[in-house]
């Protein structure tokens, strides 16, 4: 039988002496995930106001729109939402490991978390949207596993 102590440490879940605050995960959540997020909208909102205003002054705009209008029409239409849709869907998944690992209380981290938008609830939809390798899903799985019969 395996011992508690040597399963957190196969999973890499630091020794509770080491582990830190909800809040303090919380922090680092946001910073690593949300403040990107809101950077990237902010400047694709910038790429859109000016795009948009540069391709309004165009011979070219109208409704039979060539190629290369039409592409810049479109990837600035995506870049406000797509960019950042992508960035939290790799770096929500690194963070969940590393809370998984690093903070003192997960099942209060994960409701605050939700509650604060960083993360969707379990079995939501966008969750699904989530983008992570074959090793971050099942190591993210057996950690759930254990720090939800664990604490």
């Amino acid at each position: 039988m395996i011992d508690r102590r040597d399963e957190e440490e196969e999973l890499g879940i630091v020794p509770a002496h080491e582990r830190v605050s909800v809040g303090s995960g919380l922090w680092r959540g946001h910073l690593q995930v949300n403040l990107p997020v809101v950077l990237l909208m902010a400047a694709g909102g910038t790429i859109i106001l000016g795009g948009g205003a540069i391709v309004a002054q165009s011979d070219e705009f109208h409704l039979g729109m060539p190629g290369t209008v039409l592409a810049v029409v479109a990837s600035m239409a995506l870049s406000p939402i797509g960019l950042p849709w992508i960035w939290w869907s790799v770096s929500v998944p690194k963070w969940r490991i590393w809370a998984l690992r690093h903070v003192d209380n997960w099942p209060e981290m994960e409701a605050r978390a939700v509650k604060t938008g960083l993360i969707w609830p379990r079995g939501w939809i966008f969750e699904k949207t989530e983008i992570k390798s074959g090793k971050q899903r099942v190591l993210e799985q057996n950690l759930i596993r254990y720090r939800d019969e664990h604490g």
